[in-house]
């Protein structure tokens, strides 16, 4: 009897060995799965990218940018925007970002999307992609854009991620051109996975 309750103790205990184990790997698991926007397009995570810091006019955000990026600051009464472009290649090889935060309240329902949508088809771009995500633990949805601007074809990924019931940033990438598109894509949303939003 002694030897049986020995025996089954030490099946009980390799079990929760083996249980623990299975917890801590799961919890490995989630733990990478971010919930960035470069997951949602296959991006590879790993670009080696030398960034220097900027701060937007309001400092609502903060994003890192290549050091030969050319880098425009606005603000006005309700916003405030960092826009940024690769200008040492040719458009068509190029990535231009706007960051804006705006002061506003936002809600992903079927208004905000019919009133994109139609702003988009209006200059003869077609949606094709739409989804509602977490990004950084705050809601988030995106839209991917493709039409035809300055005699070149034209892809525009659109999100928009609700800070608080008074904001949002709004984050747009546009790409020309044919050439390295899903590269050029990922190594944008590499970028902006990393926006800090500082919260005042």
């Amino acid at each position: 009897m002694a030897r049986w309750k020995s025996k089954n103790c030490k099946i009980e205990t390799e079990l929760m060995r083996w249980l623990k184990f299975s917890i801590i790997f799961l919890i490995f698991i989630g733990c990478n799965q971010t919930s960035q926007l470069g997951g949602e397009f296959t991006c590879d995570p790993s670009y080696d990218l030398t960034l220097a810091l900027e701060t937007d006019l309001k400092k609502k955000f903060q994003i890192g940018i290549p050091s030969t990026w050319k880098v425009n600051l606005y603000q006005d009464e309700v916003q405030s925007s960092i826009y940024v472009a690769d200008t040492a290649v040719a458009l068509s090889n190029s990535i231009l970002m706007d960051v804006t935060w705006v002061k506003d309240n936002i809600k992903f329902d079927k208004v905000f999307l019919l009133k994109n949508e139609q702003q988009e088809l209006f200059k003869k771009n077609i949606k094709v992609l739409s989804k509602e995500i977490e990004f950084q633990g705050k809601k988030t949805h995106y839209a991917l854009y493709k039409g035809n601007k300055n005699n070149l074809p034209y892809q525009s990924l659109h999100s928009f991620i609700k800070i608080d019931d008074m904001s949002f940033l709004k984050v747009k990438i546009d790409l020309y051109g044919k050439e390295e598109i899903q590269e050029r894509l990922c190594k944008a949303l590499s970028i902006i996975d990393q926006i800090k939003i500082l919260e005042l």
